[in-house]
């Protein structure tokens, strides 16, 4: 059994349907992942790893359907930093993909000195 899983976004050209391999193409744009169970699913917001746990809550509060890519940038921006917070796991830098309509990914790294800082007591 792994012991770990796999998120990753992407377009989903055989609509939706798990057992076929999901790639870039003209189709359902989704997050999609691959839990330790190893089931295939495709989920509106996915999150992972260690400083998940710490922002499980946040996420569910803040997160709304069809936010523009500024108002996406900002909350996962937000969600990463807490979870950077209390995470000692977790750190360094914020690194950003939007995937256009074309299929490009845009990038952005966040460096640590301008990442948000949540708490620090």
């Amino acid at each position: 059994m792994p012991d770990h899983h796999a998120i990753g976004p992407g377009f989903d050209s055989h609509g939706g349907r798990p057992w076929v391999k999901a790639r870039l193409a003209s189709g359902p744009l989704g997050v999609y992942m691959i839990p330790v169970g190893g089931m295939f699913q495709r989920m509106k917001c996915a999150m992972g790893g260690s400083g998940s746990t710490y922002v499980y809550g946040y996420s569910d509060a803040q997160f709304k359907e069809n936010m523009k890519v500024d108002e996406c940038k900002q909350f996962i921006t937000k969600t990463l930093s807490l979870a950077m917070t209390r995470d000692g796991g977790s750190g360094g830098v914020i690194r950003l993909g939007v995937i256009t309509g074309k299929g490009d990914i845009e990038r952005e790294i966040i460096s640590g000195d301008a990442i948000p800082k949540c708490y620090e007591g």
